[in-house]
């Protein structure tokens, strides 16, 4: 009875589809059509690899500033049949030199913006070494990209400036993920409302974490949040599985 009354004026009563629980953080994401993916912080290509495998068909722009680190990502590039693009430089708002920070004892952790031995000092030796800083859309010309662009940012504690050197290129991104850590604020990074707001200047909407990090007080220390605008990539068509290019 309320169902055809409600037709009467032009409702229609249905069943909302039961949501979908996602178990691999980016199961979410692997059903865009995503044909360009830009890596900034691609350390050795770990991050590539999966990307890779998610979307066989797209091309990879990988930057990373560390020379050792960086020969391992060349290497496997080069054996991707050319959709695998390294840049051994880091990405900013100013082309220029800069220092980058390494902590030894975890060579994977380097930062432009942020004194790990201020954070402990005597605990944590740092070596330092001077980088080529270049600006995104210098680098990439925004307007050639194959739509469907798809952004992750892993530079610890320098996103402003990788956004701010990048406005071309994200205002055609349809995704970007950005590795967040509160313990870099008081050194100068960027929170998250102004990542937030940054992002929503061009048209990106935070859509959730990928994962979250917490420490033994409960408090937030890190997490990879999600920033979308849906309408500026389609949906994949084939129902296939992404084959494995891990190489």
């Amino acid at each position: 009875m309320i169902r055809s009354v409600l037709r009467r004026f032009g409702w229609h009563v249905g069943r909302m589809p039961a949501p979908v629980r996602v178990t691999n953080a980016w199961e979410s994401l692997k059903r865009l059509d995503i044909r360009t993916v830009i890596d900034v912080g691609a350390d050795d290509g770990d991050t590539g690899r999966i990307f890779r495998d998610m979307w066989p068909n797209a091309e990879l722009h990988c930057f990373e500033p560390q020379v050792e680190i960086f020969s391992r990502l060349r290497n496997w590039a080069s054996t991707q049949n050319g959709q695998v693009h390294a840049y051994n430089f880091a990405v900013g708002n100013v082309s220029r030199i800069q220092t980058l920070r390494v902590v030894q004892e975890r060579d994977r952790t380097a930062s432009i913006i942020r004194r790990f031995d201020d954070e402990q000092p005597g605990k944590m030796p740092v070596a330092s070494h001077e980088v080529r800083v270049e600006r995104l859309d210098d680098v990439l010309d925004a307007a050639a990209l194959t739509a469907g662009i798809f952004i992750k940012i892993d530079v610890e504690g320098f996103e402003r400036e990788v956004m701010r050197g990048g406005s071309a290129v994200l205002d055609r991104a349809a995704v970007c993920v950005i590795e967040h850590h509160t313990r870099l604020t008081p050194h100068g990074a960027a929170d998250m409302a102004e990542i937030a707001g940054i992002l929503e200047s061009h048209g990106l909407t935070f859509t959730g974490m990928m994962q979250q990090t917490f420490g033994a007080n409960g408090r937030y220390l890190c997490g990879d949040a999600v920033f979308t605008n849906w309408s500026r990539c389609a949906l994949r068509t084939d129902t296939q599985s992404a084959s494995t290019h891990q190489g």
